[in-house]
């Protein structure tokens, strides 16, 4: 009784590759001395049934035993291979999600080239549609997509493109606004009005470019912008009058109590600050100051006050 050196099991695609199991095939045979005329058949008898049914279709309509054990070899590497090519591009398929800049279309483009060798035949369609809910950056277009009972691929890009360009409409909007408001911030505060000093409106906008300036008495400024250099008033820092006004008239001297304190008014506008809309006027203040103020008894909440 001849001792057989080693084991062959059948071959298992699930976990072996078909060009690894025929080099150990070949290796069994040489050491075993299994002659050529006999390797066929021995071959086709280790394999399993499985794969024997496999090399008849492809061989169809010669048997598989009647072919060398070379041409079995490359048949058997031709189909595995194949699959194992179609099993590489359906997982390139399956892992591509839409980028983050890629349109619904692109990225249908995307899938239908990445198809070509994944031998989907009739469930093409279905594939990719499933991939495109699945695999979508929009959270509320895969929801609305969802929410189909009946969901084909047509209706499924008519869906996502249209939501889809509904936002990008909405995010424009936003972006053209929020722009616009960035550039009249920095417009503003780059170009302050030379009227008036504010930063929240052009020269030609202005409400003072008809105004009069007090310092050089031309039109179109603001005392406070003027460029001209001289100062129409000299009033000092303890609120006592100066010796003329801004008309050039002197002002009327106390002959009793020494030179008065005059009180000026001006008008604060909100675009600006301090920016006067009327020339200042003086105030003078008319009174004696021995007489004592009146009082008036009055009813608050039925209380005397």
């Amino acid at each position: 009784m001849t001792t057989t050196i080693g084991q062959m099991q059948e071959f298992d695609p699930t976990s072996d590759r078909i060009s690894t199991y025929l080099e150990r095939a070949e290796i069994f045979f040489q050491a075993n001395e299994i002659a050529e005329n006999k390797r066929v058949a021995l071959l086709l008898s280790i394999i399993g049934g499985k794969t024997y049914l496999l090399l008849s279709d492809l061989l169809a309509p010669e048997k598989p035993a009647s072919k060398s054990f070379a041409v079995l070899s490359e048949t058997l590497k031709k189909d595995y291979e194949l699959k194992a090519v179609i099993i590489a591009e359906r997982f390139q398929f399956h892992r591509r999600n839409q980028a983050a800049n890629e349109s619904v279309p692109e990225y249908e483009a995307k899938l239908r080239r990445l198809a070509t060798h994944c031998a989907f035949g009739n469930y093409l369609e279905e594939a990719i549609r499933d991939h495109i809910v699945c695999g979508l950056c929009n959270e509320s277009i895969q929801k609305r997509l969802l929410a189909e009972a009946e969901l084909t691929l047509t209706k499924t890009l008519d869906i996502a493109k249209g939501m889809e360009a509904a936002d990008h409409n909405v995010q424009k909007l936003k972006g053209a606004e929020s722009n616009s408001f960035r550039v009249g911030e920095v417009s503003a505060s780059t170009n302050p009005c030379y009227r008036c000093g504010s930063d929240h409106h052009k020269p030609k906008d202005c409400r003072f470019k008809e105004a009069e300036c007090r310092n050089c008495k031309k039109i179109g400024h603001l005392a406070k912008m003027c460029r001209s250099g001289g100062a129409g008033t000299s009033h000092t820092a303890t609120g006592k009058s100066a010796t003329k006004n801004f008309d050039g008239k002197n002002f009327p001297k106390s002959t009793t109590h020494g030179p008065r304190k005059n009180n000026w008014v001006s008008v604060t506008d909100r675009d600006t600050v301090e920016t006067e809309t009327f020339p200042e006027s003086a105030i003078l203040t008319v009174g004696d100051h021995n007489n004592k103020p009146i009082t008036v008894q009055m009813e608050l909440n039925g209380q005397q006050v």
